[in-house]
């Protein structure tokens, strides 16, 4: 008896276990498509002039944030904010705007 209800007790588990992993894989499916579709039809050359306007740092930092993302094997970038240097922001702006 107590053999059948751990059988009952494990097929449950893997049964909840299976339809959870579909459901996230679905999901994350769809959310890795939306940030594609995103980075797709994102306006760089605004969005780059726009930070380059602005003349504050963070603006520039986030360039480079952004350049990881979408040309990650190029150069290598620094692990931390506080480790972003001049160049690794000319880098950025010369490559988001080309």
């Amino acid at each position: 008896m107590m053999e059948q209800v751990a059988s009952l007790d494990l097929l449950y588990e893997k049964e909840t276990t299976a339809k959870l992993l579909e459901f996230k894989l679905k999901y994350l499916v769809s959310y890795a498509q939306l940030m594609h579709n995103y980075f797709l039809h994102m306006n760089w050359n605004e969005m780059v002039s726009e930070l380059l306007a602005t003349n504050d740092i963070r603006g520039k930092k986030l360039m480079v944030i952004v350049a990881s993302m979408v040309g990650p094997n190029l150069i290598s970038y620094p692990q931390t904010i506080e480790d972003i240097s001049d160049s690794d922001m000319g880098f950025a702006e010369e490559y988001l705007l080309s």
